[in-house]
This record gives C-alpha cells, sequence and structure tokens, in this order.
C-alpha cells in the first residue's frame, strides 16, 4: 500500500496531465472535426477537414493511452504525448525548440474551445457529443485546479521541509 501510495505522489502530475488534459484534447479535436463534418453539409473540404481531425484526435488518443501505459507501467512519462510533438522530434534542430509542438498542440486545443463556444456550436456536435464535450470540460477544469492546488501544497511542504533543515543546521552549530 505504501509503494502504490509512494508511486501515486510521485507519478500525480503525469497521470493527471494525461487524464485532464492529453484525453480531453484529443476529444475536442474527434468533436472538432465532426462539428466540421455537420456545418459543411458533405462538401469535399468538409470531408477532408473531417477526416483530417479524426486522424489527428485519434494518433494524440493513442500516444496519450500510451503514455499513461508507460507511466502506469514503468513509471516513465514519454515525450511524444501528440503528433506535433513526434514531429517536432523529427526536425533537425529540435533540441532548439524543446517543447514547441506540445506549445502549438496545446494553443491550438484552445481555438477549437473558442471556436466552438465562441460560435455557439454545440448544435453542431452529433447527437449525445455534448456529453463527451462537458466531460472534457469537466475534466480539463478539475485537472487544472487540482494541479495549481497541488503546486501549492507541494511547494509549501519544500518551503517547511527547508526551513526545518536551517533551524537544524543552526542548532548544531
Amino acid at each position: 500500500m505504501i509503494k502504490a501510495r509512494k508511486f501515486f505522489i510521485k507519478h500525480f502530475y503525469n497521470i493527471l496531465s494525461v487524464v485532464s488534459v492529453g484525453f480531453p484534447f484529443a476529444a475536442y479535436k474527434f468533436l472538432a472535426g465532426d462539428a466540421i463534418k455537420n456545418l459543411s453539409g458533405g462538401s469535399p473540404a468538409g470531408i477532408f477537414f473531417f477526416y483530417l481531425f479524426i486522424i489527428w484526435a485519434a494518433i494524440d488518443f493513442l500516444l496519450n493511452f500510451n503514455a499513461l501505459m508507460s507511466v502506469i507501467i514503468s513509471g516513465k512519462y514519454p515525450k511524444n504525448v501528440c503528433i506535433l510533438a513526434v514531429i517536432e522530434n523529427k526536425i533537425k534542430y529540435a533540441d532548439k525548440i524543446h517543447g514547441i509542438g506540445v506549445a502549438i498542440d496545446l494553443f491550438l486545443s484552445f481555438c477549437i474551445v473558442a471556436w466552438v463556444v465562441g460560435g455557439n456550436l454545440f448544435g453542431a456536435l452529433s447527437p449525445g457529443y455534448i456529453y463527451i464535450w462537458n466531460a472534457s470540460t469537466v475534466l480539463n477544469v478539475l485537472g487544472a485546479g487540482i494541479a495549481r492546488l497541488s503546486e501549492f501544497i507541494i511547494d509549501e511542504v519544500h518551503v517547511k521541509q527547508k526551513k526545518n533543515e536551517e533551524e537544524e543546521q543552526n542548532d548544531c552549530d
């Protein structure tokens, strides 16, 4: 039980990242593809972008599922959690732009959310898909709040530990 607890605490942020960011963002991409298909009226461009978004979502979902399994099984968090990170790592000078793939993916995912919310496009989603949207949004928002609160708690614990160590050092002097 103690080992499981230590493992969870050590890998909490990686697991939280996949569950509250990776999976919801893959869902947003899938849902954007669905909205594009429904709004396009079956036009060739609409169908092209539908498949583009669906493939993008599927790849990102699989990469995030792989990341989750990797953390759970081996305790290692892979650097490729989205297709744009994979592409970044194929670029010759990727070490100079480390993280740009994930940053662009994050930006584009938020653009999708802004497009759907700002355009009031919930009605463009296929029946039942609003539940996927809502679940993804709840996970994403709660994940952000939990992560921030956890960072604060961990920072406070580290500050107290450092203060205690300094006091112990002063007592020894």
